[in-house]
């Protein structure tokens, strides 16, 4: 192959990279897209954005063994109520929750207490999570999976 031939084969690698890793416009930020009741305190964003991008912070802020459901409704195995393991959680980022395939909902109970609701819009689908805080600090208190919302 020649030497010209090389260098546009070079220029036209360098401008499909370039076009390619370029940020989307149309690419939403998924923090923007949350329907609310009423305002969140004012450290609960600060809160969830750590929470869904440390994830240390994110296992040390969740208070295991965490009350839930898992996604087939087992609540209740044996008369026992069902409780998320630490070695069993699977990291909660948002990246998972494209703002044009879910809704996320957030019901300000009080000051201390954040119900939040993800559901896709789709099929109906969606998770159940409560924050509260204790000791000035925000914790992910209930969790439930992939299940049909009401």
């Amino acid at each position: 192959m020649n030497k010209k031939v090389k260098t546009y084969l070079y220029l036209l690698a360098g401008i499909i990279l370039v076009v390619g890793c370029s940020p989307s416009e149309n690419k939403s930020d998924n923090r923007e897209h949350i329907i609310t009741s009423n305002k969140a305190p004012e450290d609960f964003q600060e809160f969830y954005i750590n929470f869904h991008t440390d994830t240390n912070y994110q296992l040390s802020h969740i208070t295991f063994p965490l009350q839930g459901q898992p996604t087939i409704d087992t609540s209740t195995i044996n008369g026992v109520s069902f409780r998320w393991k630490k070695e069993d959680w699977k990291w909660h980022s948002l990246d998972n929750f494209d703002a044009n395939l879910y809704e996320v909902t957030r019901n300000i109970i009080d000051s201390t207490l954040i119900a939040e609701t993800i559901r896709e819009k789709k099929s109906g689908m969606g998770i159940k999570r409560r924050f509260a805080r204790f000791n000035g600090e925000w914790f992910l208190i209930y969790y439930s999976a992939m299940n049909p919302l009401q």
